[in-house]
This record gives structure tokens, sequence and C-alpha cells, in this order.
């Protein structure tokens, strides 16, 4: 069959078996590749891959649904059948590794502690995977807000004031619109700050970045 349907941005996966499906070198190269659409021949030109091999990698791909047919293209006496990736990015959620991957960070009480940031990140991954597919079976927006900001801290007295601020922020916030009232939703908040892995700091990106 082919696609119809755009490709996804991010595709989160949640399957033990389609997980160890694409940890493969070879296949994660093809995907890569996939992003745009290519026939079996002119990836096999462009990843220097035998035909044969790059093949059967395909083949095991789009079993997965990892790839999807989006043309068919008759070349002399053959049909040249052109691929996607079904997604631009993806990423493997905490769930495929059961009861091994962290589950609740209650378990973690301590606020300053680097593996409650972990656990946090992985239960909000975890919760947005079963989410997304529910939203979109009931053709309903998933209500999501997010903000990134990289700040320049001088000291660790720095980062010590910057976190009561924003646990002050937080608490004054939810003093006004925390309502238990019949009809009420619950939603999860999850606040982090670490070190960032960028060695530099550009001017002006203290700046909050938003989604919604």
């Amino acid at each position: 069959m082919i696609a119809t349907t755009p490709q996804q941005p991010v595709e989160v996966i949640d399957d033990v078996v389609r997980a160890a499906c694409l940890l493969k070198p070879v296949r994660l190269d093809l995907l890569d590749a996939l992003r745009e659409p290519d026939s079996a021949a002119g990836l096999a030109r462009r990843l220097d891959v035998p035909r044969q091999r790059l093949n059967h990698h395909l083949k095991e791909l789009e079993r997965a649904e990892f790839v999807e047919l989006v043309e068919e293209r008759r070349r002399g006496n053959c049909t040249e059948r052109v691929f996607r990736a079904t997604a631009e990015r993806y990423l493997i959620a905490p769930q495929v590794l059961g009861d091994l991957a962290p589950r609740s960070p209650e378990e973690l009480p301590e606020r300053l502690s680097w593996a409650r940031l972990m656990t946090l990140a992985g239960k909000m991954l975890r919760e947005l995977t079963a989410l997304r597919p529910r939203a979109e079976r009931d053709r309903k927006h998933l209500a999501t807000f997010s903000v990134h900001a990289r700040v320049a801290l001088p000291s660790p007295r720095h980062l010590a004031r910057l976190r009561e601020l924003l646990a002050q922020a937080v608490s004054d916030a939810l003093a006004e619109v925390h309502d238990e009232s019949n009809g009420s939703r619950p939603y999860e908040l999850v606040l982090g700050v670490y070190p960032s892995l960028e060695e530099s700091f550009e001017a002006g990106s203290a700046s909050l970045a938003e989604s919604s």
C-alpha cells in the first residue's frame, strides 16, 4: 500500500520487538537516509552497501513499519519501489525495558538527585507515548506546553537562587489555578535544571523557547 499520510516529526518506539529490529547500525543508516524517499538501488549507491544485503534490512524495516512505500516506478521490465522513513526522528520509550525501567520519582525523594530528574523525564516520555494515540483516536488535541532556556550562572550561589525563584514561581502559579472542583482534569508539571553540554554561551540564549 502506498503511503498517503505525512511523515511524523517524532515516532516513539514502545515495543521491545520493534526496538530490537531498529538497533542495528546499517538499519539506522537506512532510516537516516530515508528521511528523503529513495529506492533500494539509490540507497545501495549512497551507502555503499551491497544491494542484496540492503534489501534484507529494508524488508525487515518495512515489516516493522519503520519505512513505507511512497511510489512505484517502471524501469524497463522492472518496477522500482521507492520508500521513506515513517518519521523524521525516533525515540525509544523507557517501557521497552519492562521492569528494568525507572518507574516512580517518589522512590527518589531527593529533589537535587540527577536520578530523580531522569526518572521524571522517563515518566513524561512514557505517559506521552500512551496519551498521543488516545488523543488521535478521539480526534482531540493533546494539550501540552514546554519551555526551554539556557542561562549563564557565574556561581553555585546563583544556581541555588534560581532554584528558589523557580520553586516560588511554580508554587504561586499553582495556588492561582489549582481547583479540584468537579470536572477538573489533572495535569502533570515537570521542571528540571541541569548543566548544559554546550561549552559556550551565545548572547541572547537565555530567552525562553516555548511550544504548545
